[in-house]
């Protein structure tokens, strides 16, 4: 088991397939970078917990913790056709377009559920926001259970690319 002090001071990106502990893992490291009083700012990019997909990372505000968070849409899971999922994505990206203008650089970075960004959004303005940060440790789903067509196709090769930035993969 990944331990925060493992991953401090690197760039850590954790992947996997739904429901395989990405969030859940996530929240251990952010809880063990709390306990040790590092300055954190957390980006929560995932939707509300929904028929088993996303979950909120929750973080001690009072504890040197800036959280950041948005609503967020399951685009394959609501939308109904093609264009419905890409609108619901273009409007995941504009809300955390928003979200990332506020966002003031912390000493580490959280990031939870990065890949709905990616449906739509880019990854350098991801690579960006990490670059101001000493460790950054973010998840994001890697998988095809979502399937297979070329929004999943996109959001996989968005997600390859980010893997290029980062100098620990952690596969879940």
């Amino acid at each position: 088991m990944w331990k925060f002090t493992d991953l401090e001071n690197h760039r850590c990106l954790i992947l996997g397939e739904l429901n395989t502990g990405k969030t859940s893992l996530t929240q251990a490291l952010l809880n063990e970078a709390e306990a040790l009083r590092r300055s954190i700012a957390v980006i929560d990019m995932a939707p509300h917990k929904k028929t088993g997909v996303g979950g909120k990372l929750v973080c001690d505000c009072d504890n040197n913790c800036d959280y950041y968070t948005t609503e967020i849409a399951t685009p394959r899971l609501s939308g109904k056709t093609p264009e419905e999922v890409i609108n619901l994505a273009e409007l995941n990206k504009q809300r955390i377009d928003n979200l990332l203008e506020k966002y003031t650089p912390r000493d580490v970075l959280f990031i939870n559920d990065v890949s709905i960004y990616l449906q739509r959004g880019d990854v350098k303005k991801v690579v960006s926001i990490m670059s101001s940060s000493k460790t950054c440790i973010i998840n994001g789903y890697f998988g095809t259970k979502l399937g297979n067509d070329p929004f999943s196709q996109e959001e996989r090769t968005k997600m390859k690319e980010l893997q290029n930035h980062c100098d620990r993969i952690v596969w879940r």
